[in-house]
C-alpha cells in the first residue's frame, strides 16, 4: 500500500541532449520527475532561442512544464526495445545516411522508365501501340490521356485527335444514323478537362440527348442541346472534398485546370518582383536531421547551407530607411522571434506572369533569382522598398544593367522624390505592369501559413515548393 507521503514524493531525473543544426550543436535539456506512486510524470523542457550562442545563461522563460500520465511499466522488467533509425527517421533511410546510399536514385530511375514508354498514365504496363490499336483499346475509356512520340519526346494528346468518336445511346454498337455533337464538346473528369468527339443516337425511337448522356454516366450541364458535362465520379469526388475540406467550386475547377495540359511559354526579358511575407513563420520544434527535406535547394527554395552562411555574415547589420517608415523594415527589426526558426519567407517572381522564380535578407533572393536568366543584359526589379535596395546595392558587374521600380500601389507611400524616380509609369520597358502580382501570390500562399508554422524544416520547404510549383504549372 502506498502512503500519501510516498505519493507526494517526486523523483527527478535530468537529461541533456542536443542536435546538430547547420554544423552547430544546439543543446536541449529536460527534467523528468516521476511521482511516488509512478502514476504521473512532470517534465520541464528547455529550448534555447533562435539566436542562442552557447555561452548564455538559461532563462526561466525558455522552460515549459508539462504533466502527463506515466506509461505503464512492463511487469517482467524487460528493457526497452532498441531504437531503430528505420522507425524513428524513415526519411533518412530513403535519402541515405552513414554510407547507406538510400533509394532516391532507384525511385527516380523507375519514374523515368515510365516516362519513356509513352502509354497513358491511367493504363498499366507502358504498352507501345500504333494509333489504330490505341483508339480501339480506348473505345470504352474515352477520357484517358495517351502520349504520342513527336520526334523528340512523348507528349500528351487527346483521343479525339487520334480519331476516337464516342457513341452514345448504344452499348458497344455503332448507330446507323449518328448525330454528331458540338465540335467543342467538353467533359470534366477527375483527371482533367477533355475535348471529346461525340455521336448521339439518331434512331427513330431514340431518347433525348440528355438521357443518353445520363445513361453513359455523364451529367449534362444543360437540358437542351448540352455541349458540356461532368462525370458522375467527378461530382462524387467534389462532393466529398467540399464536405471534408470546404473546397469551393472555383477552387476545384482550378485544380482540374492544373491537371490539364498547360499552354506553352514565351518569356520576354526579365522584369522581377521581390517581396517578403511575415505570415509564414515557422516554430523551432524539429531539426533537419529528424525532418530532412526531399528536394531542398532544387526547386524554389535556396540551398540552406549557403543561405545561412550568407546570413551569418550580416547578422548584426542594421537596416536604416532614408525614405518613409516601412512596415517591412519595422517587422524585420522588431518582430518577436522567440521560439521561431524563421519569421517569414522572401520570394522573387516574374512581374508580368506572376511565375515564382527559382530561387527565393533580399539581396540574396535577387541574386539567386538571376541564375534563371543566364546571358541577360538588362534586369528590372520591382520592390516596395526599391529606393532602399537601389541605394544599398553595390554590384560590380560589366554584363548586367540594373533597373529598379516601386509597385504602383506602394508608390504613393514614398516621398515625392522617390515617386518621381521609381514610379513604374515612368520606367522604360515595363509597359503597364503594376508590379503588385507578388502580393496576389502571398494572398494565396498565406492560407497555408498556420499548417506550415508547426512543420519541421524539411516538410515546410517541400510544402512551399509544392505550392509554388502548382501555381506555376
Amino acid at each position: 500500500m502506498v502512503t500519501n507521503a510516498q505519493k507526494r514524493k517526486w523523483k527527478a531525473n535530468r537529461y541533456v541532449e542536443g542536435d546538430m543544426e547547420e554544423e552547430i550543436w544546439v543543446p536541449r535539456t529536460h527534467v523528468a520527475m516521476v511521482s511516488g506512486d509512478r502514476r504521473r510524470v512532470r517534465q520541464q523542457l528547455w529550448h534555447p532561442p533562435v539566436a542562442f550562442e552557447g555561452d548564455e545563461d538559461m532563462d526561466e522563460g525558455w522552460e515549459t512544464e508539462v504533466e502527463m500520465a506515466a506509461p505503464e511499466l512492463d511487469p517482467g522488467g524487460k528493457p526497452a526495445a532498441k531504437r531503430s533509425i528505420v522507425s524513428d527517421r524513415p526519411l533518412l533511410e530513403w535519402l541515405g545516411y552513414d554510407g547507406h546510399t538510400g533509394y532516391c536514385d532507384e525511385y527516380l530511375q523507375e519514374l523515368l522508365r515510365l516516362e519513356g514508354r509513352g502509354d497513358s498514365d491511367l493504363c498499366s504496363g507502358g504498352i507501345l501501340e500504333c494509333q489504330r490499336c490505341v483508339v480501339e483499346r480506348h473505345t470504352c475509356l474515352p477520357l484517358h490521356i495517351p502520349k504520342k512520340w513527336n520526334g523528340k519526346y512523348f507528349e500528351d494528346v487527346t483521343l479525339k485527335s487520334l480519331g476516337l468518336r464516342v457513341q452514345l445511346g448504344h452499348w458497344n454498337m455503332h448507330c446507323v444514323n449518328p448525330m454528331p455533337g458540338a465540335e467543342d464538346f467538353t467533359v470534366l473528369h477527375v483527371n482533367g478537362i477533355h475535348k471529346v468527339a461525340v455521336n448521339f443516337c439518331g434512331c427513330e425511337h431514340r431518347v433525348a440527348t440528355r438521357l443518353q448522356m445520363l445513361r453513359f454516366r455523364w451529367f449534362p450541364a444543360t437540358v437542351r442541346n448540352p455541349r458540356s458535362c461532368a462525370m458522375f465520379s467527378l461530382l462524387e469526388t467534389f462532393h466529398a472534398h467540399t464536405l471534408a475540406g470546404k473546397v469551393s467550386v472555383f477552387e476545384y475547377y482550378r485544380g482540374l485546370l492544373h491537371l490539364t495540359d498547360n499552354t506553352e511559354i514565351n518569356l520576354p526579358k526579365p522584369i522581377l518582383a521581390i517581396d517578403a511575407t511575415f505570415c509564414m513563420a515557422n516554430i523551432n520544434k524539429s531539426t533537419n536531421t529528424n525532418d530532412p527535406g526531399l528536394h531542398t535547394g532544387l526547386a524554389y527554395f535556396v540551398e540552406q547551407q549557403a543561405y545561412l552562411k550568407h546570413v551569418r555574415k550580416h547578422a548584426s547589420q542594421k537596416e536604416i530607411s532614408s525614405c518613409s517608415g516601412f512596415r517591412t523594415l519595422a517587422q524585420a527589426e522588431t518582430r518577436n522571434n522567440k521560439g521561431l526558426r524563421a519569421t517569414g519567407v522572401a520570394m522573387a517572381v516574374c512581374t508580368r506572369h506572376e511565375m515564382v522564380v527559382p530561387y527565393c535578407n533580399m539581396d540574396y533572393v535577387a541574386m539567386s533569382a538571376l541564375q534563371s536568366y543566364e546571358g541577360c543584359k538588362h534586369v528590372f526589379f520591382s520592390y516596395d522598398m526599391a529606393c532602399q535596395t537601389a541605394r544599398a546595392t553595390q554590384v560590380a558587374t560589366q554584363t548586367i544593367t540594373w533597373h529598379f521600380g516601386v509597385p504602383k500601389l506602394h508608390c504613393k507611400a514614398h516621398k515625392y522624390a522617390c515617386q518621381c524616380r521609381y514610379s513604374m509609369n515612368l520606367k522604360q520597358g515595363t509597359a503597364r505592369t503594376c508590379g503588385e502580382g507578388i502580393e496576389r501570390l502571398w494572398g494565396r500562399a498565406n492560407n497555408c501559413a498556420n499548417s506550415m508554422k508547426e512543420m519541421g524544416p524539411g516538410s515546410r520547404h517541400d510544402t512551399i515548393d509544392d505550392h509554388f510549383a502548382a501555381h506555376n504549372w
